[in-house]
């Protein structure tokens, strides 16, 4: 599922709810590019006990950074229009779009991988003979 344009924090939440895997694209507020990331979890301090993201609120982001493998990269979010990132090398940021993806795979690529394990197997037995 993609959210483009301002994904905002439920999304977020409900992806991960959902067991999908969630890939954030992050740009500068002024020059620069953009840049990837991976989310793994999401800490949330909801003040009001409103399930919205809203003034007061914190939320921080776990993520996954490909330029920086192997490090957990805490993002905190601001809550307003868009989505904006303070703290780590993304100071300034906003959160652009994020695409969930599952990471279960298809029936048909589980079948596929059977059928082929089932010919090796068929093949190296009858060779075998």
């Amino acid at each position: 599922m993609l959210n483009g344009g301002n994904p905002t924090a439920n999304f977020l939440l409900q992806q991960l709810r959902d067991g999908e895997d969630v890939e954030m694209a992050i740009f500068p507020t002024g020059p620069g590019i953009g840049h990837v990331l991976t989310l793994t979890g999401i800490n949330w301090n909801d003040l009001n006990s409103n399930n919205l993201f809203d003034a007061g609120d914190t939320l921080t982001l776990n993520t996954i950074d490909p330029g920086n493998p192997g490090v957990n990269t805490p993002l905190t979010l601001s809550p307003g229009g868009l989505l904006s990132i303070t703290g780590a090398n993304y100071n300034g940021y906003t959160l652009g779009v994020a695409l969930a993806e599952s990471p279960v795979p298809e029936p048909t690529t589980v079948s596929l991988v059977l059928l082929s394990g089932g010919a090796i197997a068929f093949f190296r037995s009858r060779r075998a003979k």
